[in-house]
């Protein structure tokens, strides 16, 4: 229920919030939390710093499959 509505009064995909949500939150800081609620996550995930951080979050590469697993990592030269 919850996670419909998140689709359907802010316009974000639901799932997708709460994976980005669950890898930022640890290092976010307190005094910003609000900036997490869904109405403001557009503006909060299009801020370069938290793409930066998203894009390096371990959890999220491997949810998404972007992350090789460490035996299919390129040779080091």
């Amino acid at each position: 229920m919850i996670v419909e509505r998140i689709r359907e009064m802010h316009g974000i995909e639901p799932y997708a919030y709460l994976r980005d949500l669950l890898c930022v939150l640890p290092s976010w800081s307190q005094t910003r939390v609000l900036e997490l609620a869904p109405a403001n996550w557009r503006a909060t995930s299009s801020r370069p710093e938290v793409i930066a951080a998203l894009e390096a979050n371990v959890h999220r590469q491997v949810t998404l499959g972007t992350r090789l697993p460490t035996n299919e990592l390129p040779k080091r030269s």
